[in-house]
């Protein structure tokens, strides 16, 4: 999904074009951690310091940041960026929604995408037959 974002700050007009994903994973083996990998792309920045990404179990929350530091923005820059947050704190069976905020290099705080839900994953099974002699 594609999205157009105009955000007005101290005078300022920053325009993002921006494309928002969630991504499960196949089931790991159980040595391995579940995990969501978020991942989004700008078309150009002005004045970004980066972006830090927010959690919840509920769609309309309350929402965590589960980014211990920011993602590191392109600051100014009229190329395309990708950027990438791998969720290893998951549970199995649990429905997540993920959104991500922009930082501006003055402290600014603007959400930066939708919410998006992602795909249940690592569901435990919902019958089990016992079989005995």
């Amino acid at each position: 999904m594609t999205m157009w974002l105009r955000v007005f700050m101290v005078g300022v007009c920053l325009e993002f074009a921006f494309a928002f994903s969630v991504q499960a994973q196949p089931a790991p083996p159980a040595s391995e951690p579940l995990q969501n990998v978020i991942r989004w792309s700008t078309a150009s920045e002005v004045d970004n310091f980066g972006f830090d990404v927010y959690r919840a179990e509920q769609e309309d929350g309350p929402f965590t940041r589960i980014t211990q530091q920011p993602v590191p923005g392109a600051g100014t820059s009229d190329e395309p960026a990708r950027y990438e947050y791998t969720d290893t704190t998951i549970k199995p069976g649990v429905q997540y929604y993920y959104y991500v905020e922009s930082i501006s290099m003055s402290g600014v705080r603007e959400k930066f995408t939708p919410t998006f839900k992602a795909r249940i994953k690592g569901t435990l099974p919902t019958t089990a037959r016992l079989e005995g002699k």
